[in-house]
């Protein structure tokens, strides 16, 4: 696993407000992912937004599932990620050979 997912996970265990997932790498596509923490019929789980163009797209995940995703779109489609926790802010550049 690579240091940010490892970052990632830490913060999707602890106290996250969001993960910002932005700097598309190609035109079609989300152009931005938002991850946050939400309760669903009393379970915590994950929304994942995808922005893409005008439209938004919701969809609500469990922990493993939301790792599955960020490292696809980490790997291929994005450039950078802003991970912010109640203490702390963690801003991370990945160039196009995935290293960060």
């Amino acid at each position: 696993m690579n240091e940010y997912m490892t970052i990632i996970a830490d913060a999707l265990d602890g106290s996250l407000k969001d993960i910002i997932i932005s700097g598309p790498r190609k035109k079609n596509g989300p152009r931005k992912v938002q991850v946050r923490p939400v309760i669903v019929r009393g379970a915590a789980c994950f929304q994942l937004t995808h922005f893409e163009g005008t439209q938004v797209f919701h969809e609500n995940l469990q922990r493993a599932a939301v790792l599955e995703t960020l490292s696809s779109m980490l790997a291929s489609d994005f450039k950078q990620v802003l991970i912010r926790t109640a203490d702390q802010e963690t801003h991370v550049m990945i160039s196009k050979k995935g290293k960060a």
